[in-house]
């Protein structure tokens, strides 16, 4: 049987409502990253005064779930590899959603921890699913404006969690939002019915036939949308270079691919930047409501002001969106990273309710947006056989390093009073991780995943 060549059929394919219906999937899953990382935050002071939380505890709360995350990421890779994204995908918002609606539950501190942990492992099976499912099946030139749309509906999420938060923790207590949590469920509903496996992946695999079929009931649906017959699709060797089988290509083997020749090169630079970089994301994600009350802030209006600065990832995701397209990945990412590096400093001199809020939505607002962003770049830097083992294990690295050690560092720092210097500790690790990102980045702007793969080395 003769290969069905996915990414020639995928590419040529116009931008249609079906492409819509793909990233309407990836919304839904990538809730259940805003519901996670928000109500971690909302509900520390609440678990902090209930239980007499030690720094110590609080830190575990709040790195507990990203530890799980992890350990999680790192086998999903493998697996996601091994056995494609959609049913990783499904199992993983399945453990996530049942165990985040037992904390509702629990007696104490220490099962808090506990289960956080084990809820983040079914999370870090999810986190790059949806940015590989974006990278793959929708046409290389609305990539970034695709991430840039689902990023602003993904931080509705964050900020309506903290809303919800701010409305229903001083009357109904923390637990509730624990049983939000639960909603998640929904999207595995929806990914069940609805999300296909990658021709990509089947393609390179070497499973020819459900490739074709997929991609023919693909086209059918395009081309009902579209009104009109499809295009040929164009012989090109760089879009052909995924279509050879890669069946050889075991676990341990994966792991050692993304460590040999360009692809090392490419693994050390993201690893290295969204490590320095995402500490300011995590930050302001996890301690923002802790930092507003600890400045004198009520529960309710602490978690408002939070609520605010959450609500700045939204227009900065939007423009951000056409910069990706029109202006570079590389230059919009520093941008936006230099603009919320600049808002940490803003937040940590600032002397009023107000400058706190401006700085904190600077901050927060535009590394959001660059956090996504770097999630799509990290997806286009690996070959299709790859993508699942590089991708989590550059969020593994990441949220290992600025969303579990520097978050518990932090937790000590916060509680040795003022926010000067957890704002210190990440503007030099910001520093440091946007020079590695603009120095040694390669733009993937327009091109293919085909386009983009490196050779590997033998």
């Amino acid at each position: 049987m003769s290969t069905p060549r996915a990414a020639e059929r995928l590419e040529r394919l116009p931008f249609t409502w079906w492409h819509w219906g793909i990233i309407a999937l990836a919304i839904v899953t990538w809730l259940t990253e805003a519901i996670d990382i928000q109500m971690a935050g909302a509900t520390i002071p609440s678990l902090q005064s209930e239980f007499s939380a030690t720094a110590t505890q609080i830190g575990a709360v709040a790195t507990a779930a990203n530890l799980g995350i992890v350990i999680g990421l790192l086998f999903a890779g493998l697996a996601i590899d091994r056995f494609g994204k959609r049913k990783v995908l499904l199992y993983g918002i399945l453990l996530f959603g049942l165990l985040t609606m037992v904390v509702a539950l629990v007696p104490s501190i220490e099962w808090v921890i506990a289960l956080r942990f084990l809820a983040g492992l079914g999370l870090g099976m999810v986190f790059t699913v949806p940015y590989q499912i974006v990278a793959e099946f929708v046409p290389a030139g609305v990539r970034g404006l695709s991430v840039g749309a689902i990023g602003c509906v993904l931080n509705v999420g964050y900020f309506s969690t903290l809303l919800v938060a701010s409305a229903t923790i001083p009357n109904l207590g923390w637990r509730i939002m624990y049983v939000f949590g639960g909603v998640s469920l929904i999207a595995l509903i929806f990914a069940w019915i609805f999300l296909p496996e990658s021709p990509r992946w089947l393609e390179a695999k070497g499973r020819y036939g459900e490739a074709n079929e997929l991609l023919d009931s693909i086209e059918r649906k395009v081309e009902h949308y579209r009104g009109a017959p499809l295009p040929e699709p164009e012989t090109s060797r760089d879009l052909s270079i995924a279509g050879r089988p890669d069946e050889q290509i075991g676990v341990l083997q994966g792991i050692r691919e993304i460590f040999k020749g360009e692809l090392l090169r490419r693994t050390l630079v993201l690893w290295v930047s969204v490590s320095c970089l995402w500490s300011t994301w995590y930050l302001f994600g996890l301690y923002l409501p802790q930092m507003f009350h600890a400045q004198g802030l009520e529960l309710g209006s602490a978690l408002l002001a939070a609520a605010i600065a959450n609500a700045a990832p939204i227009p900065t995701h939007l423009v951000g969106a056409w910069l990706l397209e029109t202006w570079g990945r590389k230059r919009t990412i520093g941008l936006y990273a230099l603009i919320a590096l600049s808002g940490v400093v803003i937040f940590a001199l600032a002397d009023s309710y107000i400058v706190g809020v401006v700085g904190a939505s600077l901050a927060f607002g535009f590394m959001a947006a660059a956090f996504s962003f770097q999630k799509l770049f990290g997806a286009e830097n690996y070959p299709t056989t790859l993508r699942g083992t590089g991708t989590t294990w550059n969020e593994a690295v990441g949220r290992g390093i600025a969303g579990v050690a520097i978050p518990f560092v932090l937790s000590f720092l916060l509680a040795s009073g003022g926010v000067l210097a957890p704002s210190a500790l990440v503007l030099v690790l910001g520093v440091i991780g946007l020079f590695v990102f603009l120095r040694y980045a390669q733009e993937t702007r327009g091109m293919t995943l085909e386009q983009l793969e490196p050779k590997r080395s033998s």
